[in-house]
């Protein structure tokens, strides 16, 4: 991974954990603080799969995030299956790291195709 990727993918992988940390931050202020939107590019499954197999403990951390969702529709990631409510694509994994590296860049793909409020 670039060493310019680094920093944003450590950023966008901890997004959960980070925002559980900061209730005074929404996920899109945390998102833009990842500096994502300056380095699109670094947002792959295989850079945030390495970062995820370093630090284990995301994995949970993405997994509540995706329980805790409250909306009509979106991406979900239970057990090795990544999907999107209600009628979407599916698919199951035989790796947790790949589901959840597919599910992370899934997920911030879609808000960052949400308008910020």
């Amino acid at each position: 991974m670039p060493n310019e990727c680094i920093d944003v993918i450590e950023r966008i992988c901890r997004l959960p954990v980070d925002f559980r940390a900061a209730w005074t931050k929404s996920p899109a202020q945390l998102l833009e603080e990842s500096g994502l939107a300056q380095r699109p590019a670094c947002l792959t499954t295989t850079a945030v799969e390495s970062y995820l197999r370093e630090h284990v403990d995301l994995i949970e951390a993405w997994r509540g995030w995706s329980d805790d969702k409250r909306v009509p529709e979106g991406w979900y990631f239970q057990g090795l299956v990544v999907g999107y409510y209600p009628n979407g694509p599916r698919e199951t994994f035989t790796d947790p790291f790949q589901a959840c590296a597919s599910f992370v860049v899934r997920e911030i793909q879609d808000m960052l195709l949400q308008p910020s409020s």
